[in-house]
């Protein structure tokens, strides 16, 4: 059972508080890196697929130079040589994790760029790894998928026919820079101070999360990092894709309520803040645009166990709505609009005190949740047949990151977590936890939280 007595919920009123409701702005990021415990030092988005056949590797070349012509924002000022890398680990499979690695730590250089580069591997005659990497602070990972898929579009052209591969994609309708331009004539002065004022109070009095680790938090924070992985099981797909069906609720809304029950539960905490990104792709028109668009808000939700899971499942989708709506402010301003250090971000608004999130150097938040769906990359195409894969990680940029996936007929929880706070079966009973949870809730969202057994160690 929870801490939360029945007799403490008979005596609540009931009432909990729920008003707790620019480059591109995107770009200037709400909540800056040190804010919320990101380490500034992993600036690399990225994207791996597995090809399967003879790579062209003249063709792939093209590609990469075609790619850059149609979007501006990866070139960089300098206009640098497109950046190619061909390895041949034929025979040596071990050495796979270490070429990866060393390619998504190379540093970038926005001025000069190139801000996109492509890494092939050969592992053996006909298998190959293509791995895309390119300067996060241009680039979202929706766009990472676009690349992708016109990847595959563009090589098809360049191996069956190479004096179309230039007009084998139409012209994009809008670059990347249209958008920013748009972006600051059109969002008025109202507006952002509208979104500005929002933050103030979603911060103010903002507390830490403090899931029981295994090993004491430090002031200097490391991020090596450990991953545990878990699909649901075919039952609970089943039950989740039935459920968001029938209540017309997003599965990443459910999801989230669930987890931030769950993180509540464990911390014996009723006020749960978490990461979460917002794609900022609202409009149709920007669905196929490659640049950077999503940001990192911190959603606040009260998680008061004498509520059901349907009650809270409806206010942290409303506060999703909010947050993302009002993603697009700039939180490099956030208490005084008037340009505030990297260093103070967002924690001066409100009022933070110690043992606040912000207080004493600590980040808004360390614990992220996400989620991305399906994604259509392409499986076969000129010759090859394509499927993503994973690249090796060995660091967590924050606490705790929880990144579900949704597959066709599945989904996948990726939990990254850092080895100086906990330990893998700590972090599996949590994703174990979140499973027992959501196989109660599904079915009686009407019962009390506070009378579900889940999570107890």
């Amino acid at each position: 059972m929870s801490s939360t007595s029945s007799a403490a919920c008979a005596a609540a009123d009931g009432t909990a508080d729920h008003s707790a409701q620019p480059s591109s702005l995107a770009q200037r990021q709400p909540l800056p890196p040190n804010a919320i415990g990101v380490d500034p030092r992993d600036p690399t988005s990225s994207l791996a697929l597995r090809l399967r056949g003879k790579v062209d590797v003249a063709a792939v070349r093209t590609v990469l130079d075609v790619l850059l012509a149609r979007h501006e924002t990866l070139v960089g000022a300098a206009k640098a040589e497109p950046a190619l890398s061909v390895v041949d680990l034929t025979g040596e499979p071990d050495r796979l994790a270490e070429v990866l690695r060393a390619e998504l730590t190379l540093p970038w250089d926005p001025d000069r760029g190139p801000l996109l580069r492509i890494l092939l591997v050969r592992s053996g005659r006909d298998e190959h790894l293509l791995a895309l990497s390119a300067y996060r602070t241009v680039v979202d990972q929706r766009s990472m998928e676009l690349l992708a898929t016109e990847f595959g579009a563009l090589y098809r052209a360049a191996v069956s026919a190479p004096d179309t591969v230039t007009t084998a994609l139409p012209a994009p309708s809008a670059h990347y820079t249209d958008f920013s331009q748009w972006q600051q004539a059109n969002l008025s002065d109202r507006a952002k101070a509208g979104r500005l004022a929002y933050w103030r109070k979603t911060l103010t009095e903002l507390p830490a999360l403090e899931l029981p680790t295994d090993r004491p938090r430090v002031a200097m924070r490391g991020t090596t990092g450990a991953t545990h992985e878990r699909v649901f099981p075919a039952q609970l797909n089943a039950r989740l894709a039935e459920f968001t069906s029938t209540e017309a609720v997003t599965l990443f809304s459910v999801l989230m309520t669930a987890t931030q029950v769950l993180f509540g539960r464990r911390a014996h905490q009723s006020d749960v803040a978490v990461g979460t990104v917002a794609s900022g792709r609202d409009e149709p028109e920007l669905a196929g645009l490659v640049g950077s668009f999503a940001s990192t808000v911190l959603l606040r939700s009260q998680v008061d166990e004498c509520h059901s899971f349907w009650e809270i499942l409806t206010e942290v989708s409303t506060n999703m709505r909010y947050a993302f709506a009002n993603a697009a402010a700039p939180l490099d301003r956030p208490a005084t609009g008037s340009p505030a250090s990297t260093e103070a971000g967002p924690t001066e608004a409100g009022s933070a005190g110690a043992g606040s999130a912000g207080a004493g150097g600590r980040p808004l938040f360390d614990v992220l949740v996400l989620f991305r769906g399906a994604a259509a990359l392409p499986r076969i195409f000129g010759g090859l047949r394509a499927e993503p894969v994973d690249l090796p990680t060995d660091t967590a940029n924050v606490e705790l990151t929880v990144e579900f996936e949704e597959r066709e007929d599945s989904v996948r929880g990726r939990w990254n977590y850092r080895t100086e706070l906990f330990d893998e079966s700590t972090v599996a009973a949590l994703a174990t936890g979140l499973e027992q949870l959501l196989r109660i809730v599904l079915d009686e969202p009407d019962r009390a939280l506070h009378t579900i057994e889940f999570a107890q160690n």
